[in-house]
């Protein structure tokens, strides 16, 4: 509030931090469904450097910023609009930025992702952006409008230089909208599961598998399911990778259940889950 108004005056009450910084100084700020900003502020001068609206036509939600050069960085825009005429307006798809302008400077459609379960089309919805060697790894969401249906598991991944895309299926997981790179960037973490049901409708698609290269493509590794593991809660809300291996793993809550909730390391290999604490509610963690 003590630095002067860009697009907007102030942060809003759904504001994510971007996934990874885009240089050492320079962090993205989201401010994700209703007033779709991406702040970029140099930590280090105490400046914004630029602001950029990535939804002023309709309710974007983005969700997570990925640097991709010294210039370039991507958007993902969670929220399709179907009355879109032009593709800057489009949404369910990923925004390429100039950061230090300010500046959209195309989009990346992801509609071909798109799922469909009875007959009802789920858009693609990405989510967190992770790299992976060269390539990208896209969570996508794959629900449908109103979050309630959820379609097989799969992310997106993404060639920045060439522009080539394509889905990697994780068969047996649905919702898989949230990556995280492990540390020495070698595998990436997917976390997955549908989020507004209670917690026995979750188990089906509940999961985490860990995602790696062989010869340049990306191959799984590793997969828990929660539908095998029915002595363990349902991880999938988020997960923290220690290695390509060991993963600490969120189970949401559920507030009309009474089910508070729980934080475990997951070993992967092996599919044993060490709990680590239990919180006092649910929707706290």
């Amino acid at each position: 509030g003590s630095a002067p108004p860009g697009i907007v005056a102030s942060l809003s009450g759904d504001v994510a931090i971007a996934s990874g910084p885009i240089t050492p100084c320079v962090v993205a700020v989201v401010d994700r469904f209703g007033t779709d900003v991406v702040s970029f502020l140099d930590h280090c001068a105490g400046e914004v450097v630029s602001q950029v609206d990535v939804g002023s036509s309709f309710r974007a939600n983005p969700h997570d910023v990925l640097r991709i050069d010294e210039r370039r960085v991507l958007v993902s825009r969670h929220e399709p609009n179907p009355g879109a005429d032009d593709p800057l307006t489009a949404g369910n798809d990923l925004l390429v930025v100039d950061w230090r302008e300010g500046e959209v400077l195309h989009a990346i459609d992801l509609s071909a992702l798109d799922a469909e379960v009875d007959g009802e089309r789920l858009p693609a919805r990405p989510s967190r952006v992770a790299p992976l060697g060269r390539l990208v790894v896209i969570g996508l969401g794959r629900a449908s409008l109103d979050f309630m249906v959820s379609g097989p598991g799969a992310v997106a991944v993404l060639d920045p230089e060439s522009g080539d895309l394509e889905a990697l299926t994780l068969d047996g997981l649905e919702g898989c909208d949230e990556v995280d790179a492990a540390p020495g960037g070698d595998a990436t973490l997917v976390t997955c599961g549908p989020a507004f049901v209670q917690e026995d409708a979750r188990r089906a698609g509940a999961g985490l598998a860990t995602l790696g290269l062989d010869g340049g493509e990306v191959v799984v590794r590793h997969v828990w399911r929660a539908a095998e593991h029915p002595e363990a809660p349902v991880f999938n809300a988020w997960g923290v990778p220690l290695s390509a291996d060991r993963v600490v793993a969120v189970a949401m809550g559920d507030l009309r259940e009474g089910v508070n909730d729980r934080v475990a390391v997951i070993d992967l290999p092996s599919g044993r889950v060490e709990p680590l604490f239990e919180a006092g509610s649910a929707f706290v963690v």
